[in-house]
């Protein structure tokens, strides 16, 4: 993991690996969860220094950095909507 992280919105024609091994554009996971127009500009993703992209909003994380056996250290991120 490269720091520092940052929240960013989406950008055009990118694509990601997902938890499991599967790859994905951003556009199409956004549109499965039913994410139309403005509201998908509204889904903050994180991403690490090299814009390497770990987790989509608060329910679709990547296939970067699993918890397994051999990690020494382990960052928890906790994503929750804002209230108005």
């Amino acid at each position: 993991m490269e720091f520092p992280l940052q929240i960013t919105t989406r950008r055009e024609g990118e694509t990601f690996e997902k938890f499991g091994g599967t790859h994905s554009s951003v556009k199409e996971e956004l549109t499965n969860r039913k994410i139309h127009g403005n509201e998908r500009d509204k889904i903050g993703i994180l991403r690490d220094k090299n814009a390497k992209i770990m987790l989509i909003g608060n329910f679709r994380r990547s296939s970067f950095a699993p918890i397994c056996g051999k990690n020494a250290k382990i960052l928890e991120i906790a994503v929750e909507k804002l209230k108005k």
